[in-house]
């Protein structure tokens, strides 16, 4: 086994978590009763490992068979998800371990902005180089009118950072693209997109209550009828 730099974390039950700002928190399962040092070791080929936190029954200390994770930025994350889920297996185990971003962790690193009232003639280009003030610009897609190919004065922008990401928002909302030309910009994070099963459930609830609604109407109506003809 790799000797296990002295600076990493390994913890019995949740630990301290400790992180910075773009450090990401990863969920690991089907690791059995194999240890902090044994996971460090798989994950470390991918990503560093700044923290091995593995979750143990309270009372017994036994491992519950899962782990989380801390590497340090959200693409050593996708790097260790892609060369390890469903794909390999820990000693003693038999099916392949489940890796994935712990819940909540993808929303609170997202770093896609939205941004609008540009200037329409401002390019891609210009809008790549107004954020590079503030880090590195990943993706730019300005939107344009199918028709004519001109801009909607609304853009996409992905950091490659959340820190930059705030950095642009602190920096840019509010304040015109181009000094003495044009509206204040409107710069926030992009909106995730919806989960699929909480959009079904959403929607169920919104017919169920349409329902309720409509039962109670006809009830109203059946009872007025019954009025009349008393």
């Amino acid at each position: 086994i790799n000797q296990i730099p002295q600076n990493i974390g390994l913890q019995a039950n949740g630990g301290g978590d400790q992180r910075s700002g773009d450090s990401v928190k990863l969920f690991v399962g089907q690791i059995g009763r194999n240890t902090e040092e044994a996971i460090q070791e798989m994950i470390s080929k991918y990503a560093t490992v700044t923290e091995v936190s593995i979750l143990r029954d309270k009372n017994t200390q036994v491992s519950k068979g899962c782990a989380f994770i801390l590497v340090p930025r959200k693409q050593d994350g996708e790097a260790v998800i892609k060369a390890l889920h469903n794909r390999h297996v820990m000693p003693g185990m038999t099916h392949a371990v489940q890796i994935s971003f712990a819940k909540g962790e993808e929303e609170r690193l997202a770093t896609k902005l939205f941004v609008g009232m540009l200037p329409k003639n401002l390019t891609g280009d210009d809008v790549k180089q107004l954020f590079a003030a503030f880090g590195e610009v990943e993706e730019v897609y300005l939107m344009k009118d199918k028709a004519t190919g001109v801009s909607k004065g609304s853009a996409f922008v992905k950091m490659s950072s959340r820190n930059e990401a705030q950095a642009a928002i602190h920096n840019l909302n509010g304040k015109p693209a181009i000094p003495g030309n044009g509206g204040p910009l409107v710069v926030k994070f992009a909106d995730p997109p919806k989960d699929k099963v909480q959009e079904m459930r959403g929607l169920a609830q919104i017919n169920l209550v349409q329902q309720a609604m409509l039962q109670q109407q006809q009830s109203l109506l059946l009872g007025a009828a019954g009025g009349a003809g008393g």
